[in-house]
């Protein structure tokens, strides 16, 4: 009989409710790198950074770009270079750095925290972002009005006076984001992104202008804002080809509102190998939905995913040179592509599990 008995319904309602859990002397702060106008369009990172109370770590991880060498810079300053190579889910590269340190890992001797995360390629930036600070954890811009800019680069398709500028005002009461664009072809219907899910269709005037405003009380005109658009990256589509993107870097909002198109969770160990962890990741674009589950400091072996009891893959967790262990799985909708499996089934909701034979290492409930 599988050990599956051990997710009974108390520990199910636990899951839901608790998928960012870590113990108590413990703090974690992430964000997702966002390719460049330059950088190939599935280019894809992200940055963690742990507090352990005993020890730190940091992981700046990049993939999907070609292989080759890329500087890692924080706060401006160069941290390191990792190799990417070919993997069996993709191309992919990552630096670590650990305090105390650790053979196989960089000494963490500064603290990334509210700092701009990037790797460059030949000194041009591919990836880039802004780790939270420690204050970022809180409910957001709550108590004070605050307004943050971010403004519109012109993709090499584009008209040449292209461009426009994105303004994100929140206070105690509300929240309000406001797109200026102009210079794009008159009388045109563009789809605006962020982080690749769509949030509205505009049509510019004959002129090549337009507005959107999206707002936590909308009304009139204005769209319902029903994510939290801080760290997103923003993009203004003509049909398949990119004319527009802006970064915007901005303060939480909070407030219970959540990125759009991604969530990520960090599954629960349950027991059986207490150096384990899991983390489960979906992320919704414009044309396409991946889901991954990647884990760490299991034994290795050949790991099944389980979906509400179903098996949909298998992952290898093999052994690093630093002693380490690490295994991951990928699921597309996006067909034939490299390393990763169709994505045929729909994790909101589900269970999942991560086992080896009869046993449970790993799971969570996933969000809806």
């Amino acid at each position: 009989m599988r050990n599956r008995h051990v997710l009974g319904v108390g520990l199910v309602a636990a899951l839901l409710q608790a998928p960012m859990v870590l113990a108590a002397n413990e703090s974690q702060v992430e964000t997702r790198l966002s390719p460049s106008l330059d950088a190939p369009a599935f280019a894809d990172g992200q940055a963690r950074y742990r507090d352990r109370g005993t020890r730190a770590d940091l992981r700046v991880e990049i993939e999907d770009v070609p292989v080759g060498s890329y500087a890692l810079f924080v706060g401006g300053v160069y941290r390191g270079t990792a190799m990417v190579g070919i993997t069996s889910t993709g191309t992919e590269g990552e630096l670590e750095f650990r305090l105390p340190a650790e053979p196989g890992k960089l000494a963490l001797n500064f603290d990334p925290r509210g700092e701009a995360i990037e790797w460059r390629f030949d000194g041009k930036a591919v990836l880039a972002g802004t780790l939270p600070s420690a204050t970022d954890l809180d409910p957001g811009n709550v108590y004070e009005q605050v307004v943050e800019w971010g403004q519109f680069g012109r993709s090499t398709n584009a008209p040449m006076d292209a461009g426009g500028s994105i303004q994100l005002k929140s206070n105690k009461k509300k929240a309000d984001l406001r797109l200026r664009l102009e210079g794009l072809e008159g009388n045109t219907e563009y789809v605006v992104t962020a982080d690749g899910l769509e949030v509205a269709t505009i049509r510019t005037k004959k002129n090549g202008k337009a507005k959107l405003t999206l707002s936590t009380k909308a009304k009139g005109k204005k769209l319902p804002l029903e994510f939290d658009p801080a760290q997103a990256v923003f993009e203004v589509w003509n049909g398949n080809e990119r004319a527009l993107t802006a970064p915007l870097n901005a303060t939480a909002i909070g407030g219970g509102l959540k990125p759009p198109g991604r969530v990520v969770v960090q599954m629960s160990n349950l027991g059986v190998d207490g150096d384990a962890s899991g983390e489960a990741q979906l992320r919704e674009r414009k044309d396409r939905v991946d889901f991954q589950v990647e884990v760490e400091d299991l034994q290795a072996g050949s790991y099944d995913l389980l979906v509400d009891g179903v098996a949909v893959g298998s992952m290898d967790v093999a052994l690093r040179s630093d002693g380490s262990t690490r295994g991951e799985i990928e699921f597309s909708t996006q067909a034939g592509e490299m390393g990763k499996l169709a994505l045929g089934f729909d994790p909101a909701g589900a269970l999942l599990e991560v086992v080896q034979g009869d046993t449970v290492y790993l799971a969570i409930v996933f969000p809806e």
